[in-house]
């Protein structure tokens, strides 16, 4: 089969691999579609503390079950599927404890496998197990299916900072993942939705997504204008998903007294110090989180709101391209001209 394979210094070789071993247990999908993570552009453009060099990633995947282990009776050939490719042990401290976001055994379906960035991808048997193998949607196409991975991460989110009717949000931060926080804040009831971002051109993709306030963080002072827009005060929420210390900062200084704040996004690891006034923490009695992936439970739901149309894929993925393109996706991906680039492995 057709592969793209990671070399490296930002090039992926589409090559012939050996087709992929249905495990016991297990599923072979007919890759559809895979997306192009913001974990993967990572890789692709400075690569990663995985030994991923010489392998396929990939892992927002949805395809097509092409082979079915007699030792499992969950799917039969033919079946659509979304993946969720995070897959808990299902035992340790924090699954037991309904936190396998924070599994200490954790295992992805693309790490040290073949992923989605191919034309077949084995299932494992734990994956089947623990409910990492959703049901397409009713007509939910698959390059739009592969959303809710992405979405996951946000619904996840939003539960910990209970955003809803009322709120204040302010989303640091104009990606792929910043306009799902926006979208999410709405669906969730927020009244005023504030969205900044320093790269012009993610600012008016963004527009779209239903922020009543746009603020470009380059050439304006994005806390001072935060301020503004809520009467000095402060917003009631504020969810930095910029990987910049710098907006990390900033994102403890736009919130209101008993204000919350969430760094959603990762940090360079060349650059991970924020430097903040601890005070204003302390006397604005602030709650700051971090998170990290999501459970079984938010896929799941994630997926139902995808299938349902409550959140809207269409305006999210506005690149698709064939598997011999797929440098050309990164680096347009990378360059800030696309929001969700599409690989389809089969087209």
């Amino acid at each position: 089969m057709k592969a793209a394979v990671f070399r490296g210094n930002q090039v992926m070789e589409v090559t012939q691999v050996p087709d992929p071993v249905c495990p016991d247990g297990g599923l072979v999908l007919r890759v559809e579609a895979c997306g192009i993570c913001g974990s993967d552009m990572r890789t692709y453009r400075q690569g990663t503390s995985h030994p991923y060099v010489g392998k396929v990633i990939g892992h927002e995947v949805a395809g097509v079950v092409i082979e079915a282990s007699p030792l499992q009776s969950s799917f039969k050939v033919g079946d659509a599927l979304v993946l969720d490719p995070v897959v808990p042990c299902g035992h340790c401290y924090y699954c037991v404890r309904g936190q396998q976001n924070l599994c200490e055994n954790m295992a992805g379906l693309s790490a040290g496998r073949t992923g989605g960035y191919a034309q077949k991808m084995a299932i494992p048997a734990e994956a089947v197990t623990y409910g990492c193998c959703i049901p397409l949607p009713p007509g939910l196409a698959f390059h739009y299916a592969i959303i809710a991975e992405t979405l996951s991460a946000g619904t996840k989110a939003h539960e910990m900072l209970g955003t809803g009717p009322g709120d204040t949000v302010v989303v640091i931060g104009a990606g792929p993942l910043g306009n799902m926080h926006v979208e999410m804040a709405l669906l969730r009831g927020a009244a005023k939705v504030i969205q900044t971002e320093r790269i012009q051109n993610r600012l008016d993709l963004a527009r779209e997504f239903g922020a009543s306030v746009l603020i470009n963080s380059e050439t304006e002072d994005p806390v001072k204008r935060v301020l503004e827009e809520t009467g000095g005060r402060g917003a009631d929420i504020v969810i930095n998903a910029a990987p910049s210390t710098q907006a990390a900062a900033q994102s403890v200084l736009m919130a209101r007294k008993g204000g919350k704040v969430m760094w959603f996004a990762g940090l360079p690891p060349s650059d991970p110090i924020v430097h903040l006034d601890g005070n204003v923490v302390h006397y604005r009695d602030l709650t700051v989180y971090g998170t990290i992936a999501y459970t079984p439970r938010q896929f799941q739901l994630s997926v139902e709101l995808v299938g349902s149309g409550k959140i809207n894929p269409r305006r999210l993925v506005t690149d698709t391209v064939p598997l011999e393109q797929i440098n050309e996706g990164f680096q347009k991906a990378l360059a800030g001209q696309a929001l969700k680039v599409v690989v389809t492995p089969n087209s």
